[in-house]
């Protein structure tokens, strides 16, 4: 006889916790109400587990690939000259000068932005890379320079340079849920000095203003 267990899907655990809710609406206030309430939080938390390990595993795979879109277009050749159309895609005759840019418009429908001289953004697919640090001064010539490596490149773009692995997002996630708890208690100790200093009553006098104290967010694991 096969005992194998078939393992838990999300949809599983979410079937039975539906079933669980229905029981519990005619045993409340009961020990066996208790129980089933109990069963229903910790499904609750493996569903919660579950939907974090698939959504670092979308989000791994979409850096994955944007990161071997990001080696072609870091490798590609920088032109003396203009080889864009006005549309930004490349000249048919005049890319076939340069290997990884033609692949790029062949095979991923490169486009690219000729400024100051360079090609300053390349196009490929959906994504957009920004090929310079860019320093702007007042009444000054922008100074670019070329990312001196690959990890270079891809923190200026944006992108993770290596895989994202479970231990580290959980540790992140109570690390910035500390942090979170840390702005909540700072902004409930100012806000009670704030009446202990009756503040409020004395900017109505005119003694005072109110005033944003600048932009805080705060960062939770998504769900």
């Amino acid at each position: 006889m096969n005992t194998t267990t078939a393992t838990p899907t999300i949809e599983s655990l979410q079937e039975e916790k539906k079933q669980l809710i229905s029981q519990l609406i005619g045993n409340r206030a009961t020990p066996e109400g208790d129980k089933i309430l109990e069963s229903i939080r910790a499904i609750e938390v493996k569903i919660k587990a579950m939907q974090r390990k698939q959504l670092l595993t979308n989000v791994n795979r979409e850096q994955a690939q944007k990161r071997e879109l990001a080696a072609l277009v870091y490798s590609a050749e920088q032109p003396l000259a203009d080889i864009t159309n006005a549309d930004g895609t490349f000249h048919a005759t005049k890319v076939k000068k340069y290997p990884i840019l033609a692949q790029l418009a062949a095979n991923h429908y490169g486009r690219a932005t000729w400024r100051d001289e360079r090609l300053t953004t390349i196009k490929a697919g959906r994504e957009e890379f920004t090929m310079y640090h860019a320093k702007s001064e007042y009444n000054q010539p922008t100074q670019y320079t070329r990312p001196e490596t690959f990890e270079d490149f891809l923190s200026l773009n944006g992108i993770a340079a290596q895989d994202i692995t479970e231990q580290q997002y959980n540790e992140l996630t109570e690390a910035a849920e500390a942090n979170n708890k840390k702005l909540e208690e700072a902004i409930e100790a100012h806000s009670r000095e704030q009446k202990r200093l009756n503040l409020y009553f004395y900017s109505t006098l005119g003694l005072f203003e109110q005033s944003r104290a600048g932009h805080v967010y705060k960062f939770e694991a998504s769900k």
